[in-house]
């Protein structure tokens, strides 16, 4: 299955063609900055409100006065070492899932 995931890959937009009855999806490659164009019958969008340079962070009253490290799991350092530490998540099931099952 990770055959049919582009990594590396930014999608700028989809449009669709009645006409062709597809998709076409216009993505720039991060590794290469080259704009590649793909197409499909069918097209999943799972992105929510995502947006590639800043995550979404709430409001959280009194943030600033909290001791611990604040990391958003959009921008997870692959060296943070928390071994041995109390680490609450805060967001949705797909968020926990994802940090909570790293390797």
């Amino acid at each position: 299955m990770e055959s049919k995931i582009r990594f590396q890959h930014r999608v700028i937009g989809a449009r669709w063609s009645t006409q062709d009855a597809r998709w076409t999806v216009e993505a720039r490659r991060t590794d290469t900055d080259e704009t590649v164009e793909l197409t499909c019958g069918f097209l999943f969008v799972c992105s929510g409100y995502y947006n590639y340079e800043q995550g979404y962070t709430p409001d959280f009253p009194g943030i600033e006065s909290y001791a611990g490290q604040v990391v958003h799991p959009q921008l997870w350092p692959d060296d943070l070492d928390y071994a041995g530490k109390r680490v609450v998540v805060i967001g949705s099931g797909a968020t926990a899932v994802t940090l909570v099952c790293r390797p």
